[in-house]
């Protein structure tokens, strides 16, 4: 099943008087994310509406205008602002009082929330017991799993982030990187379908990096979760991600491959992208050397490599 948003749209305030305008954060937002086996990232420049819209995915936003539904084949939750008469909106004293008119909630949050996990950039802000142990165990019990069951579930998530030797210690005695993973096993203990990252790279070194990138691999191909990266990171993209979800200015200007994403130069240019480290590299060579054919759409260097020396050898021959 997925996650469907249809015409969605997002502002933080909606001024009273039509003299202020309204200010939207998204705009006629239609997006279809799977419950599990995709690996997503949102990218855009900053403020553009990533995080926006991940937080309308778990409710934590509630949507101003449109419809978001996430369905499985156990339950079904909709968030949707419907306007009675569809055909008279425009910029009335009316229409501005339905957009500040709450969203009723007729399901359990707490239900869509364990559907659906989200790690903030700074993991600070969502780890706060004692111990690391009781911080994995929280989430679970918090879900009304019995403490036994939630240690045991914490012990085996521990184990899986390799986090074990942690486990009596006070997450805030930790690195970054041992903290972020504190704070992805909290969220992982609940069992999620799909787990939302948000700059989860930032402040990490090269090893810790790769090892979590390669982590969250293995946990959507083993586990088979939907895993969502927001980043600015086009080298984390392109080594590690499979579908591209390019915002600018609170619209999709993009949803497909990387593949197809940095042959586009116009959103690219438009959306103030960089092109993966090793696809500059070999923009560079290209240019230097005059090498028209070398194809420069490479996102590991091994590859790269082979690119080259089969282009150079191509080169000498002619």
């Amino acid at each position: 099943m997925a996650i469907h948003l249809s015409e969605v749209s997002f502002a933080y305030d909606v001024p009273k008087r039509r003299k202020y305008p309204i200010v939207w954060s998204l705009k006629d937002i239609h997006l279809q994310i799977e419950l599990k086996d995709e690996m997503i990232a949102f990218v855009g420049h900053t403020g553009s509406g990533k995080s926006t819209l991940v937080q309308l995915l778990n409710a934590l936003l509630y949507p101003t205008k449109g419809r978001v539904e996430i369905k499985d084949q156990k339950e079904s939750f909709l968030l949707e602002k419907k306007f009675k008469h569809q055909e008279q909106i425009e910029e009335t004293k009316k229409y501005r009082k339905w957009l500040r008119k709450p969203i009723p909630v007729k399901f359990k949050l707490k239900s869509l929330r364990k559907k659906i996990g989200l790690v903030f950039q700074f993991p600070e802000y969502q780890i706060f017991e004692e111990t690391v142990l009781k911080d994995i165990m929280f989430g679970p019990k918090n879900f009304s799993v019995s403490s036994e069951d939630a240690l045991k579930r914490a012990q085996e998530i521990a184990n899986i982030m390799g986090i074990t030797d942690l486990l009596d210690q006070s997450p805030f005695t930790l690195s970054g990187g041992q903290m972020r993973k504190v704070a992805i096993a909290g969220i992982l203990a609940s069992n999620p379908d799909v787990l939302i990252l948000d700059e989860p790279t930032v402040g990490l070194d090269p090893k810790t990096k790769a090892d979590l990138l390669q982590f969250l691999v293995e946990l959507k191909n083993k586990f088979h979760k939907t895993i969502i990266l927001i980043t600015h990171d086009m080298d984390v993209v392109a080594q590690y991600i499979e579908r591209v979800i390019v915002l600018k200015q609170g619209n999709i200007m993009y949803d497909g491959s990387k593949v197809d994403l940095f042959k586009q130069k116009d959103i690219i240019e438009s959306c103030h992208l960089d092109y993966p480290t090793i696809v500059s590299m070999m923009m560079y060579v290209q240019e230097k050397l005059n090498l028209p054919s070398l194809n420069v759409y490479q996102y590991h260097i091994d590859d790269a490599m082979r690119e080259l020396e089969r282009c150079l050898g191509d080169h000498h021959e002619s």
